[in-house]
């Protein structure tokens, strides 16, 4: 019986292309992926360089250990932790440069040499500028793929020069027939096959999405001093906390919809989503940011319960 877990879940359009291109030999020298986070975009790069490299067409999950395989070069943003705070490094132009070497050089044993680029939004604007050369003119040999969910924060003459692929939310029937998982973990992972997948495979992920829910439940009837210490204890994660409050921002528009008249569920999800997006896009101090955050998020909850009473 075939494994499932070994199949790229969704996106039969995309996949339908990609597959055409490459049976036709016409896949393009420069393309970027966009969509929402977990869906499968660096599952189908790494697939795509697989068939580059090794000159196939169809697209599956390659059990072998791809990152070893010379002739694709891979870029994501590292971690690095400090005092107990775990940060996600931007891309640098060094890390750009040393990956431009590499593609200078020839092909090992593919017919192709590949660069990934991971989560593109996280490189510096010298890094982008520094790639956009590389894009602009890749060797005879080279493919780039970019992946991205902040496809705007990638300048517009890096866009200019990709192909676009846009890939989508997973229609939840899709999943199920795929893969079938629980009722928990379908709701869970909202349509993305990289949670859902993380969800079967390890316990630990289903529990931490369990964990999420939970603080996001009890924060109703918790005071502003358990409030601050939640802040002071996310601060000290940055990448974990963006998560977590995303996590948030779906399960306050789901109030949200159930009563779709009211303004402070609907200022929790601006709340939320001002959040993230000051702590993606600009370097104030983390902990200060999700303070103010609950704050805001206590006075639109006590506007919410007034507008309930009311009616």
């Amino acid at each position: 019986m075939k494994d499932k877990t070994k199949e790229i879940i969704g996106h039969k359009r995309q996949r339908n292309i990609l597959e055409r291109m490459l049976k036709r030999e016409m896949f393009p020298q420069a393309v970027m992926f966009t969509g929402p986070e977990h869906v499968g975009k660096e599952t189908i790069a790494m697939a795509c360089a697989r068939c580059l490299v090794a000159g196939k067409e169809n697209l599956e999950i390659d059990t072998t250990k791809v990152n070893e395989m010379v002739d694709i070069i891979i870029i994501r943003p590292e971690k690095e932790e400090k005092r107990g705070v775990v940060k996600e490094k931007v891309i640098t132009a060094k890390q750009i440069g040393n990956c431009k070497e590499k593609t200078g050089l020839h092909t090992y044993s593919g017919k192709k040499k590949v660069l990934i680029i991971n989560d593109a939004h996280k490189m510096t604007r010298v890094a982008q500028n520094s790639l956009l050369k590389t894009v602009e003119e890749p060797g005879k040999n080279l493919v780039i793929i970019i992946t991205t969910h902040e496809p705007d924060s990638v300048i517009e003459t890096i866009h200019s020069r990709c192909q676009k692929m846009v890939f989508e939310l997973v229609p939840e029937e899709e999943m199920v027939k795929i893969i079938g998982y629980s009722e928990k973990a379908r709701t869970m992972s909202a349509g993305r096959p990289g949670a859902a997948m993380g969800i079967i495979q390890e316990q630990e992920i289903q529990k931490k999405y369990e964990e999420i829910r939970k603080e996001w439940k009890d924060l109703e009837t918790k005071d502003m001093v358990y409030r601050f210490a939640t802040a002071e204890k996310m601060a000290k994660n940055v990448p974990e906390t963006i998560e977590k409050v995303q996590e948030w921002i779906r399960y306050a528009h789901d109030e949200w919809k159930e009563s779709i008249t009211s303004s402070g569920a609907r200022k929790q999800v601006e709340v939320l989503c001002a959040t993230v997006n000051t702590m993606t896009k600009t370097n104030a101090n983390t902990r200060l940011v999700l303070e103010d955050m609950m704050i805001n998020l206590w006075s639109a909850k006590r506007e919410q319960k007034a507008e309930k009473q009311k009616n």
